[in-house]
């Protein structure tokens, strides 16, 4: 399998016979990849970020792990694990398995070593795709790198982290990255 080249919708038809159901798995460049299983920590950032879904449902409409055709010919899907769409109410977004637009906003979490290896092309591409605004929260570094906006700033701690000016959203790297008490 290797060696085949995918479309994005053929590629999400096979996907849930790779590996790990697919769960871990990308297109790029039409051949799969896939990455490790991420860390525990993963899992609490998620959570950090489900907790904020309140105040972006106000800002939009989210959409979570869903595939985005950010090149075509060959394909490249990717699945952060938030995008953020300006228009609320785009339920046709929420069911949806790819989008072939481009979010306003991404969160990528970048808990694993080759996760993280692949952030610089996955940033371009994103650019590129037309998107506003990227977080990438690495959860060992502890900081979050945000491109667009204001700009390209590292934050860490309790320092603030805004979406300004494509979102009025502001939280810090802290209640991102908090790990559960258990």
């Amino acid at each position: 399998m290797a060696e085949d080249r995918y479309d994005a919708e053929t590629f999400m038809t096979i996907r849930e016979t790779l590996p790990e159901r697919g769960q871990w798995s990308e297109l790029a460049a039409g051949r799969p990849i896939h990455f490790q299983p991420p860390e525990t920590i993963h899992t609490f950032v998620l959570h950090n970020l489900n907790a904020h879904i309140g105040r972006l449902v106000q800002l939009g409409t989210p959409v979570f792990q869903t595939g985005l055709t950010t090149r075509k010919s060959p394909d490249t899907v990717r699945f952060p694990a938030v995008s953020l769409f300006r228009q609320a109410g785009r339920f046709d977004l929420v069911d949806a398995e790819l989008l072939d637009e481009p979010p306003d906003w991404v969160i990528e979490i970048a808990s694993t070593a080759d996760r993280l290896k692949t952030m610089p092309d996955r940033v371009a591409e994103y650019v590129a795709f037309g998107v506003k605004l990227i977080w990438i929260i690495d959860a060992t570094g502890k900081s979050v790198h945000t491109v667009g906006g204001t700009g390209d700033n590292v934050v860490t701690g309790d320092a603030v982290l805004s979406a300004a000016p494509v979102f009025d959203f502001r939280t810090t790297a802290a209640e991102l990255l908090d790990e559960m008490p258990w």
